[in-house]
């Protein structure tokens, strides 16, 4: 049994793990542009930048948190199973 058929079961809880990791990048990809957008908009007194700037950090922290939180379960899960595989294997073979 190969990588791919050991880890299939776990596609899609690896797919979201990485999505959410993309989200975050995003959000730090963001914060140079949304801070320029804040620093304009305050010299002009509008609050506009500011508010989509604290709007992105919430979210990405959220996400943050949850992703963390999600990726090392399904990361643990997915030892767990592999380990089993081989020690169940090595067993077999003697």
């Amino acid at each position: 049994m190969n990588l791919k058929h050991l880890i299939a079961p776990y596609r899609p809880a690896i797919a979201l793990t990485y999505g959410l990791t993309f989200f975050e990048k995003a959000c730090l990809l963001a914060y140079p542009a949304l801070t320029g957008l804040t620093v304009d908009g305050m010299m002009s007194h509008s609050y506009t930048g500011l508010i989509l700037l604290i709007g992105t950090w919430l979210a990405h922290m959220l996400v943050a948190y949850f992703r963390q939180r999600y990726d090392t379960r399904t990361f643990t899960k997915i030892y767990v199973f592999v380990a089993n595989k081989v020690v169940l294997t090595q067993k077999e073979r003697g």
